[in-house]
């Protein structure tokens, strides 16, 4: 699984990551290496965030081709599945008792 990543220079000094697929997952570096060094993260903390707000994780899908890409570990890969069909079920329960 790999999530698409963006850097671009806003002024000076000021660089932003984000990550396209995740909304909001956006931070600001004073450099390039800093902004690539602070990818995983940034995205970790994303992911966190969606599973603490019950939120599903979604999936990635490709980008531009300039984009750079964040290879995930394949433990918070299976921490991501497992948790968007927790997520799934969990409606489907919801769903029928309504």
């Amino acid at each position: 699984m790999k999530y698409a990543y963006q850097i671009r220079s806003i002024t000076h000094g000021v660089i932003e990551l984000r990550f396209p697929d995740l909304v909001g997952a956006r931070e600001l570096f004073a450099t390039e290496l800093d902004a690539e060094k602070g990818a995983m993260a940034l995205f970790l903390e994303a992911v966190q965030y969606r599973f603490d707000s019950r939120q599903q994780v979604p999936v990635p899908v490709f980008r531009q081709s300039g984009d750079r890409f964040l290879v995930v570990p394949l433990e918070q890969q299976a921490r991501i599945h497992l948790h968007n069909a927790q997520l799934e079920e969990l409606g489907e329960i919801q769903g029928v008792s309504e």
